[in-house]
């Protein structure tokens, strides 16, 4: 199957036809790739900028619903673009870092440092959450993770289950009622 012809613009601003075959056709150069890629490089990580800074436009006006609509995305997606724009320093806000691991450090105290040392020591949001305690002494609704809860401590006064720490795997929470039951069944007897 022969390729289609290659357009490239000359300095008159007529355009020339190439085909791979043609004598003439010259494929481009390691250097010349190197160059492009660094454009787009560069160009990705200019448009995850100027994203971030019209989420948080966005949600100052009230508006992070309607952009969701218009970008084809959540508002939960809009509102942590917002959250990184505001919260982190421009040379940290990049297109190769997980979301998820900016929503994780968006959860500690101090987000900026939680994030330079996950990605100094190349932590999933998982360990970074693990090393700031940041599920510590939340709710369980309060909590945006799929993964199986593992109950270290319980604390049962009137009735009532506190979980005092989670450790979190991959797999979805589809035990955790069974485990509940069967620990206050326990407790009961």
């Amino acid at each position: 199957m022969p390729l289609e012809p290659l357009f490239e613009e000359r300095d008159d601003g007529l355009t020339d036809h190439f085909d791979m075959d043609d004598e003439l056709y010259q494929p481009p150069t390691r250097n010349s790739l190197e160059l492009k890629a660094i454009e787009v490089k560069e160009a990705k990580v200019t448009v995850f900028r100027c994203e971030a800074e019209c989420a948080a436009e966005a949600q100052q006006a009230g508006q992070a619903s309607y952009v969701a609509h218009l970008w084809g995305t959540s508002t939960q997606y809009v509102n942590t673009m917002a959250a990184v724009w505001v919260t982190f320093p421009e040379e940290m806000i990049v297109p190769d870092v997980p979301l998820a691991l900016y929503r994780a450090a968006l959860d500690t105290d101090c987000p900026v440092e939680a994030l330079r040392k996950a990605l100094d020591n190349g932590w999933s949001p998982r360990e970074l959450r693990d090393h700031y305690d940041v599920l510590k002494g939340k709710h369980l609704s309060d909590t945006r993770f799929a993964g199986e809860a593992a109950v270290e401590l319980w604390d049962v006064p009137d009735q009532r289950v506190t979980l005092a720490g989670l450790g979190i795997s991959g797999k979805p929470p589809v035990k955790v009622r069974a485990s509940l039951r069967e620990v206050l069944e326990r407790e009961a007897t």
